[in-house]
């Protein structure tokens, strides 16, 4: 579990291996689900997703409110599998600007 800020822009990483080598994958799907309870979905495939090296990808992301956010990379291809859930909590700003 990770703690930001509001308006921090995190760097959603996750890597999928085959053994121990980092695999490309034929699809990658990542889901946000925003305190508020909405859910995003982005996929490599429409390059809402970045593959940085074989096997890394990437999706960079405002936390644009307070509260508990969870995301997950889930592939299909030569690796089926997910991340799990991954929990970050952003921590409401003291400014007004924000």
């Amino acid at each position: 579990m990770s703690s930001f800020d509001v308006g921090d822009e995190v760097a959603l990483i996750c890597e999928f291996r085959v053994g121990v080598a980092l695999t490309s994958q034929s699809e990658v799907t990542l889901q946000v689900i925003r305190p508020s309870g909405v859910e995003s979905r982005y996929t490599f495939g429409l390059n809402q997703i970045t593959e940085s090296s074989p096997g890394v990808y990437r999706r960079n992301l405002v936390l644009d409110r307070p509260g508990r956010w969870l995301y997950r990379f889930t592939a299909t291809g030569s690796y089926r599998g997910t991340t799990g859930n991954v929990v970050v909590n952003v921590d409401p700003s003291p400014f007004s600007s924000v």
